[in-house]
């Protein structure tokens, strides 16, 4: 199967897939660099929360990249 032959009802072209992909996996790296500083420092576990940010918008890229509509 090519790339031409998936159809996908999304708004977003090529373009725009790519640039919301690397968006959520920047943003999951960047969660992911956060919370091993935050072990590595002994912070306060309340702390982790703050992380739910990154990785919510992290998530959402990787999953509109995708495009499951």
């Amino acid at each position: 199967m090519t790339p031409r032959d998936i159809r996908c009802a999304a708004n977003i072209g090529a373009k725009g897939r790519r640039l919301r992909l690397v968006f959520g996996i920047s943003f999951l790296a960047v969660g992911l660099l956060a919370f091993a500083g935050l072990v590595v420092f002994k912070t306060i576990p309340l702390w982790r929360l703050t992380l739910l940010v990154p990785f919510w918008m992290g998530f959402t890229g990787v999953f509109q990249s995708v495009g499951f509509t």
